[in-house]
């Protein structure tokens, strides 16, 4: 034969559960809604904007660094290799190349302008 818990012990345990979860929940709303004043979302959207840039930085980095190879390797086969003939299709390709390494740097210059808060970037000393 088996013994049965007093019904009070359930409604305890019941009770208790019920009581601790509406004040997590409490306490998670009152949380919620600290961080979602302006401040406090603006400061969250601040730090997001702040990585999403770190990583375009760096890729844009990596992308600059791998144009500038892929200028290198193809001078270096290109012109030292090309017939004079097709000198100018070749030297078309290679302003075209250059031209990409440039518009790059330009992009990654006026970022870090734009973060340091200055105004006009070529005011400056011209360095970074």
């Amino acid at each position: 034969m088996k013994q049965q818990r007093p019904k009070t012990n359930l409604i305890a345990v019941w009770l208790f559960i019920n009581v601790t979860a509406m004040l997590l929940w409490k306490k998670l709303l009152a949380q919620l809604k600290t961080h979602s004043q302006d401040e406090n979302f603006l400061h969250w959207l601040e730090k997001g904007e702040v990585l999403v840039s770190k990583i375009l930085s760096v890729a844009m980095i990596i992308v600059i660094l791998e144009s500038i190879l892929n200028l290198g390797v193809f001078m270096m086969e290109g012109l030292l290799t090309a017939p004079t003939k097709s000198f100018s299709k070749t030297l078309f390709e290679t302003f075209g190349l250059f031209l990409n390494v440039l518009i790059a740097l330009e992009i990654l210059y006026r970022y870090f302008f734009n973060r340091r808060g200055s105004k006009d970037y070529h005011s400056g000393s011209g360095e970074i």
